[in-house]
């Protein structure tokens, strides 16, 4: 049946009568528009606070008014991936860093923060010095222990067992 229907009032343009599956959002209202990715329809919502302009776990569109979910792992993100995450949800620890030159902003299912990587807030991991195996700092001069490719570490601080490698 190719019957016309009119749209829940959240809504401008849409998929049938319920307000969850908007494609746009009415125009007089100042709302933003909640996408699920699958089906690339949505709901339409006001405006979440002052501060954010999409509810937590979505992120808000750079080209349009729309708001997009973020990746499973992920609280806060600037976009779909895995690696502009900026807080993850429980049970996740943000790791922070650079790989290959890539930038790191990815939240993983780790109970503790793997090697190369130290714990410098609860729920967050940075990477170690590129010289460091582990450490408990950025610097190359809070190593805990040396890769095989420079095995001894230089302690400087005896307190934290840290050195360079």
């Amino acid at each position: 049946d190719d019957s016309c229907f009119r749209c829940h009032s959240s809504c401008d343009t849409c998929a049938s009568q319920s307000s969850t599956q908007c494609y746009t959002c009415d125009l007089n209202t100042p709302v933003k528009h909640v996408v699920d990715e699958t089906d690339n329809d949505g709901s339409c919502h006001s405006r979440f606070d002052s501060s954010e302009d999409c509810q937590i776990g979505y992120f808000e569109s750079s080209t349009d008014d729309t708001c997009y979910k973020c990746h499973d792992n992920c609280l806060r993100c600037q976009d779909e991936t895995n690696s502009t995450c900026s807080q993850c949800k429980s049970g996740h620890l943000l790791m922070l860093g650079t790989r290959a030159g890539e930038v790191l902003n990815s939240c993983q299912p780790y109970p503790d923060c793997p090697a190369q990587f130290f714990q410098s807030t609860p729920g967050q991991c940075e990477e170690c010095h590129s010289e460091c195996q582990t450490c408990n700092g950025l610097s190359n001069t809070q190593c805990t222990e040396c890769p095989s490719s420079k095995p001894y570490l230089h302690v400087d601080d005896a307190d934290s067992q840290s050195g360079q490698c």
